[in-house]
């Protein structure tokens, strides 16, 4: 059975967000294969050019909201 799930992709600065070895691209080439092993879903990408020293991180507050959202619609009524 195929699990729907969100990527969260996250830089410290615009010029890693392009970056071979760390930037989205990559990212997201290392989600794709885990996806397939675990016969996930991508159904959208969130992404964030942020350092990891700040505690504010919209990304990862949008993920955050797409969860509880996801639980909410999930639930039986």
């Amino acid at each position: 059975m195929t699990v729907r799930a969100v990527r969260y992709l996250r830089v410290s600065t615009v010029a890693q967000s392009n970056s071979d070895r760390f930037g989205f691209a990559r990212q997201v080439e290392i989600c794709e294969r885990s996806e397939a092993l675990h016969d996930l879903e991508a159904v959208t990408t969130i992404t964030d050019t942020i350092s990891g020293g700040t505690r504010e991180r919209p990304g990862l507050d949008s993920l955050a909201r797409t969860a509880r959202q996801a639980q909410a619609t999930s639930t039986p009524s």
